[in-house]
């Protein structure tokens, strides 16, 4: 799986290790083949960025490693205008993944589940409370990464054929 997957900030400097709305560190276990990351892209030339590929990892990277491990990637970027959010997301396995962080585990939770909040809202034209509830009843939450000296990272699956 790959750790570190993102394009360049709106504007200054970010280490490619610490997770934000462009991407870098979400440590998430469904970035891995077949699965399509979408990014947004505040620069010209998106500036993409990608590494920290992992053999394995549990969900949490609770020791700050996994099985790191050298590897190519081959991967096919598209530009999709117009339909980027304010923060990465996945499709893979049949499902939609949502990607929070922040200082604490409950931060990165709560953006995760307001990222898959909107979607859900958006593409079944439910409102927002109809949306948590659904979220309640068929979602379910991750841990990405969770060791001490880093943001947590947390992300929120829900199978695309129900939406």
């Amino acid at each position: 799986m790959v750790g570190t997957i993102g394009t360049a900030p709106e504007k200054g400097l970010v280490y490619t290790a610490h997770p934000g709305s462009q991407g870098s560190n979400l440590d998430c276990n469904v970035i891995k083949p077949g699965s399509r990351v979408h990014l947004p892209v505040n620069v010209t030339g998106a500036l993409f960025a990608l590494g920290d590929v992992h053999a394995s990892m549990g969900d949490g990277e609770v020791s700050g490693t996994g099985v790191e491990i050298e590897a190519e990637v081959t991967t096919t970027i598209l530009l999709a205008s117009g339909q980027s959010r304010n923060r990465p997301w996945i499709e893979a396995d049949g499902q939609i993944h949502t990607l929070g962080f922040g200082p604490t585990l409950q931060e990165a939770v709560n953006m995760a589940c307001e990222g898959m909040i909107e979607i859900l809202a958006e593409r079944l034209e439910i409102s927002r409370t109809e949306a948590f509830m659904l979220l309640s009843v068929d979602g379910d939450c991750h841990i990405g990464q969770c060791c001490g000296g880093l943001d947590a990272t947390a992300y929120v699956s829900f199978p695309d054929s129900n939406i």
